[in-house]
């Protein structure tokens, strides 16, 4: 299984016919916790798969913006 572009992620479609992606999850956790998603008429996003890169982006507003879009602030 190669890694997502993100569809088995957002999409209801893939999720009624297999089920929650946990094999995607386990996978990004391991190889690819913050994981730049592309999906066809989706804005593109990042897939944040471990509680410890969430903590470290919620303490840090300032550098994780997501009322523009999907933009990271260097400061």
């Amino acid at each position: 299984m190669s890694l997502t572009n993100g569809y088995e992620l957002v999409h209801p479609e893939y999720y009624g016919e297999h089920g929650p992606p946990y094999a995607h999850w386990d996978r990004l956790r391991a190889e690819s916790p913050v994981h730049f998603c592309e999906v066809e008429n989706v804005e593109p996003f990042y897939a944040i798969t471990r509680q410890e890169e969430i903590k470290s982006i919620s303490k840090t507003p300032q550098l994780f913006l997501s009322g523009r879009g999907n933009e990271r602030v260097d400061l």
